[in-house]
């Protein structure tokens, strides 16, 4: 029997920045970046399930261009999704011309419209705000949820009251998968640790990124000068 999930879950998994791999300039030289449908799909099949989404689409225009031979096809599609026994339901439009193979125009508008649907889900918002391109990287974890959002410097534990089961409080090593796991400083070895220090000295701009630099600066000082201590053990 599935479990179901809850819905500050599944919008955590939504909103969860999509794969860099997926990104592309719209054009060539373009700033504004294109995301794979492909990625999308695969966001929507495992959040809600192979069957728990579906959508219609309905011809809306179909319009000649100047060549006489091709048509640039506009598209309206519904997406629906399930949440516990209630649905979601997007509609937006699309349109596309390939010179190519006008079956792809159609195709194409489908694609375009149905991501645009996908966006209003949550899904590759990063794309949309500017906030992630094919050119700027957002890290896993950062996202764009509320209920993602961290505890600033002011607020975290010291390393010696950290225990093995802490999440880290940046992206960077925030590993979500659809089961929700995380990252946790008690997974972070001295090696890691000198590489996440290496990198934040000269990326980290959050109020998140600063502290787990001061976190992980910290925790490597403790491990070093005394390699047997471990997280939540003041002993030797």
């Amino acid at each position: 029997m599935k479990q179901e999930k809850e819905y500050t879950q599944i919008a955590g998994e939504l909103k969860q920045p999509i794969d860099q791999k997926a990104l592309s300039p719209l054009y060539d030289g373009a700033k504004h970046s294109a995301v794979s449908p492909a990625y999308v799909y695969e966001r929507l099949n495992d959040v809600f399930g192979i069957d728990g989404w579906t959508f219609t689409s309905e011809l809306v225009k179909e319009i000649p261009q100047a060549n006489g031979k091709d048509i640039y096809v506009v598209v309206k599609v519904t997406l629906q999704c399930r949440v516990g026994d209630k649905g979601v339901v997007r509609s937006q439009y699309g349109g596309n011309c390939n010179q190519r193979d006008v079956g792809d125009s159609y195709k194409g508008a489908v694609t375009d419209a149905l991501t645009k649907c996908a966006s209003m889900v949550y899904i590759a918002q990063d794309v949309y705000k500017g906030q992630q391109s094919h050119e700027k990287k957002i890290y896993s974890g950062a996202g764009t949820s509320k209920q993602q959002e961290k505890p600033t410097l002011s607020s975290n534990p010291a390393p010696s009251q950290l225990k093995e089961t802490d999440q880290v409080v940046c992206g960077y090593l925030a590993k979500a998968d659809i089961q929700g796991k995380i990252t946790t400083y008690g997974e972070i070895d001295v090696n890691e640790l000198r590489k996440q220090i290496n990198y934040w000295k000269s990326n980290a701009k959050s109020d998140n990124q600063n502290a787990h630099l001061t976190i992980c600066q910290k925790l490597l000082q403790e491990k070093t000068d005394n390699p047997a201590r471990t997280f939540g053990n003041e002993g030797v």
